[in-house]
């Protein structure tokens, strides 16, 4: 995973990554206004050339921070400039990621299976009651 530019935010130091898709890259940060741990996605460059899927990227961004969802990490910052695309959430750090404990520990017992699957059905379900949608889901 890339290495965070040291001048890539303005708002967050950036240190671990925490995972990536098709879009951007998550690493843990400290906001430097509140000195508090967070989750910041950086996207990638090609995600900054349509305005107006930005556009509805930003409204999706406002529409779940006016309505959190159980189990969705709560947004705490947004910025969108100079060519430069990051979301701020709330970090997790008990979350564990399902490839890794996977690798780490074995296959999901059909318990566990049932929980991790109950815990992302009920946060889209509580995206979809608030008319929102999710393009990608991370358990």
């Amino acid at each position: 995973m890339a290495k965070p530019s040291t001048d890539s935010s303005a708002d967050y130091k950036l240190s671990d990554s925490l995972g990536a898709d098709a879009v951007g890259e998550v690493f843990r940060a400290i906001d430097k206004r509140t000195d508090s741990d967070v989750a910041v996605k950086q996207f990638a460059s090609w995600t900054h050339a349509d305005p107006e899927a930005l556009e509805r990227y930003s409204d999706y961004l406002k529409a779940l921070k006016a309505a959190p969802v159980d189990g969705v990490p709560m947004i705490v910052g947004f910025r969108a400039e100079n060519d430069a695309i990051e979301v701020a959430t709330e970090l997790i750090d008990e979350a564990t990621n399902l490839a890794a404990y996977i690798s780490d520990n074995g296959p999901l017992s059909v318990e566990d299976a049932l929980e991790v699957c109950s815990g992302v059905l009920d946060a889209l379900s509580g995206l979809h009651e608030s008319d929102l949608i999710h393009g990608g889901i991370t358990p």
